[in-house]
């Protein structure tokens, strides 16, 4: 996963269609209002799917075997910029917990 910035000046958070159910979490997760979760709409199109977070929209672009979400605001850049973020540091903490494991059973 990686966030790229494009010409246009907006964002674009590029992942594999396996990661999609987590980046749909965590951007639910990242555009809450307290401890509820906002609610994602997803309207399909011909050539993309607009995705609609808290009054903010964002393209879904899926091409070779990659999906792009891109943002149409600046709210929507710091969205994605905070979905980056916390999908970093979850893979961060997965791989953590991975080394002590392996680091556990070679002591053992």
């Amino acid at each position: 996963m990686r966030l790229l910035s494009l010409k246009s000046g907006r964002l674009s958070l590029e992942f594999v269609p396996q990661e999609l159910p987590l980046v749909r979490s965590r951007l639910a997760v990242a555009a809450r209002k307290g401890r509820v979760p906002a609610r994602i709409v997803q309207q399909p199109g011909a050539t993309h799917d607009v995705v609609s977070v808290r009054g903010m929209e964002f393209i879904l672009l899926s091409e070779l075997g990659e999906h792009a979400l891109i943002s149409t605001s600046l709210t929507g850049d710091i969205l994605l910029r905070r979905v980056a973020r916390d999908v970093g540091r979850t893979a961060i903490r997965a791989r953590r917990r991975q080394f002590r494991r392996e680091l556990i059973q070679q002591a053992a």
